[in-house]
């Protein structure tokens, strides 16, 4: 979980970033 975020900010990319932040979410959460 935690390395898609540091590989997202290593790519500087706020589509990634926010991409990898929703995977996140969904991954601790489920369905909110």
């Amino acid at each position: 979980m935690f390395e898609q975020l540091v590989e997202a900010v290593k790519h500087n990319s706020l589509g990634q970033i926010s991409r990898a932040l929703y995977e996140v979410a969904a991954s601790i959460g489920g369905d909110m």
